[in-house]
């Protein structure tokens, strides 16, 4: 309700009775020459969110501004603190409630301090002042270390890989019985999340197995304690190669010279410009050996043209693989020869 609907609604009666009392609703009685000759009775809450800080912390003072049990929107608040030892008010910051009567502030505060909250009042509403709160700054505590590693920085897909911390204090020493959370993140996400919790060993150390079906960057977290100060580790990248697949086919044309071609796919989907190689061999179980190698086209096709062989000889294609695919090769293909004629 706005300062004008209370006036409508106390003072044109008020005014108009001389003497005794005036019930507005069910809840508000006001002496009608109380109302004539002064400003409207107001009243000022206050509330610290928290009442204790770590140094270097914040928080938050609210209080709600009230005449009659109505809020008063769009009325100046003042925080006033004062620290401790002194005997001085001092302004702190000033802010203006919303159509609740709300007033908040956010406080850094560097020293134990006490805090209020004033109304310095208007020709309608009279001037009020909150009672006092306490924030109590707590002292710094000591900072820690969290290290973090990766047995594999780059692991096929379905593999597990292990991650590992180490949580010190400020002059290096480990810190045990400590909880240490491991937060992940798939490459291109925006937001991480707590995958899961462990407590450090006595020698401040601490293990994760993942299996990631993704690539992944992972972080390790100390919350703190009372007497220690919490720290995040920096980022660990796991790269997790998908899968791929090659096929293989053999055409021999007319003077007898082979055509040797095959498809390279990874996730279903065509794999452009890879590295695929052609080799042979004597034999099936002889060893291989690399011919040519080319780059697939847009459509993973991969194509080599071979003269005709002169004795037996085995085909097969391979794709070594690369940072975001594993490698795969492809069945054996056999040419007998001219003598098997």
């Amino acid at each position: 309700m706005t300062p004008t609907a209370i006036r409508r609604r106390l003072l044109p009666a008020a005014v108009a009775t001389a003497t005794g009392a005036l019930t507005v609703g069910a809840a508000v009685v006001v002496p009608a020459a109380a109302q004539a000759a002064s400003r409207f009775h107001t009243s000022l809450s206050i509330r610290s969110v928290h009442q204790a800080v770590q140094s270097g912390g914040r928080d938050t003072i609210t209080g709600v501004l009230l005449a009659h049990g109505h809020a008063l929107p769009s009325r100046t608040v003042t925080l006033q603190d004062k620290a401790a030892g002194s005997d001085t008010w001092a302004n702190e910051d000033a802010a203006s409630t919303n159509r609740h009567g709300r007033v908040g502030f956010v406080i850094h505060p560097t020293q134990t301090a006490r805090y209020r909250l004033v109304y310095a009042g208007s020709e309608v509403f009279a001037p009020s002042r909150s009672g006092v709160v306490s924030v109590t700054v707590k002292p710094p505590r000591p900072a820690t270390t969290l290290t973090i590693a990766v047995a594999q920085a780059t692991i096929d897909a379905g593999q597990s890989d292990t991650v590992t911390g180490k949580l010190t204090d400020a002059n290096g020493q480990p810190l045990s019985g400590d909880t240490v959370a491991l937060r992940h993140r798939p490459a291109g996400a925006k937001q991480s999340h707590r995958l899961a919790t462990s407590t450090t060993a006595s020698d401040g150390t601490v293990s994760f197995t993942v299996t990631p079906k993704v690539t992944n960057v992972y972080r390790l977290v100390f919350g703190g304690t009372s007497d220690e100060a919490p720290s995040i580790s920096q980022p660990a990248r796991v790269v997790v190669r998908g899968g791929s697949s090659l096929s293989i086919d053999v055409r021999a044309k007319g003077d007898g010279s082979l055509l040797i071609s095959g498809v390279l796919r990874g996730s279903g989907r065509p794999l452009a410009g890879r590295p695929v190689t052609l080799q042979s061999a004597a034999s099936p179980s002889g060893t291989f050996s690399d011919v040519a190698t080319k780059q697939t086209g847009k459509h993973g096709y991969v194509a080599f043209a071979q003269p005709a062989p002169t004795a037996e000889t085995c085909y097969r294609l391979t794709f070594a693989g690369g940072p975001d695919r594993n490698g795969t090769t492809t069945g054996t293909w056999c040419y007998a020869g001219p003598s098997a004629g």
